[in-house]
């Protein structure tokens, strides 16, 4: 193998791990980068029919600091499908940074959820100023009367002229970049989850009864929004857990508590009271996720110059 594709291969670091629930894999597209380069994260996970993935934000600004989440799945030939999520990010801090640290939750369709640790991805981050250019030779001692021979003239301009070049490209570089670092374009949480919601909705479930998947994925997608908008992290609980203490605190109001233990109920009737809804319950219960999110959105920010 030849250095060049040696040095191709170095830039692709992948780790792997495996549960009983799902085939879960990880990969960084490279594991080196200068402070604010970006890179890309892609997460793909092998899943049982009605199973569904969820993965908790990596944001950890400065440190992790995310611009774009995109997942899509699609079918397979022996009935599981393939989901895959690419995450772009980078960080704002020199050293050696984990990418992951809380683990993804994969839900069946019956809501027993498995814990599934991501892989130690590490991810090392340099400074722009890493390799600064040589430093100037020691002068010489004085020489004889007779002045310096037009060899060591030569030289000396020859060295000065390189270290301009050096200094010169030098500059070129450090002003190319911005001097202060763009804020990243992370879609916010009411987005995100608005989007989750629609889609989840083309999948077509409530049409063909598939009652289970849906309320799992619903639920699932009502979580991830209550952790990301009102900054909560609870992972040893349960999905169900999770929505029913959030439910029951003041970081709602009393209409949206209300709004959320309803949902709660339909949900739990269908998993455990063996409660067969009509596509019209599927459809509130949709209807309700997404007045909850609608109506939870932050306010504008009001500031600004006079």
């Amino acid at each position: 193998m030849n250095r060049s594709h040696a040095i191709l291969l170095a830039l692709v670091v992948t780790a792997l791990t495996a549960s009983a629930a799902s085939d879960l894999t990880a990969t960084l597209s490279t594991n080196r980068i200068l402070v604010g380069d970006r890179v890309t994260l892609t997460i793909t996970a092998i899943l049982d029919e009605g199973e569904s993935l969820l993965i908790p934000s990596l944001d950890r600004s400065p440190v992790i600091t995310v611009w774009d989440q995109q997942q899509a799945r699609r079918a397979r030939p022996d009935g599981k499908s393939e989901s895959s999520t690419t995450i772009q990010l980078t960080s704002f801090i020199v050293g050696e940074h984990r990418v992951a640290t809380n683990p993804v939750l994969a839900a069946k369709a019956g809501g027993e959820e498995t814990r599934l640790d991501l892989p130690p991805l590490l991810l090392h981050v340099s400074s722009v100023l890493s390799n600064p250019p040589p430093e100037l030779a020691d002068i010489k001692g004085p020489v004889s009367a007779g002045g310096p021979p037009w060899s060591t003239i030569a030289a000396v301009i020859a060295a000065t002229t390189l270290l301009a070049a050096a200094m010169a490209l030098l500059a070129r570089k450090l002003l190319r970049r911005p001097t202060t670092q763009p804020s990243p374009r992370l879609l916010p949480p009411h987005d995100l989850a608005l989007s989750a919601l629609q889609a989840l909705r083309a999948r077509g479930w409530i049409e063909t009864g598939n009652t289970g998947p849906f309320f799992v994925e619903v639920s699932a997608i009502v979580r991830l929004y209550l952790e990301q908008r009102f900054d909560l992290n609870a992972p040893e609980q349960t999905t169900e857990e999770f929505i029913r203490t959030s439910s029951q605190s003041d970081i709602l109001s009393l209409a949206h508590r209300q709004l959320t233990q309803s949902f709660l109920e339909q949900s739990d009737l269908v998993k455990f009271a063996r409660f067969a809804p009509a596509a019209a319950d599927m459809e509130a219960a949709l209807a309700a996720a997404e007045r909850l999110v609608r109506e939870t959105i932050p306010p504008p920010p009001t500031g600004g110059a006079q």
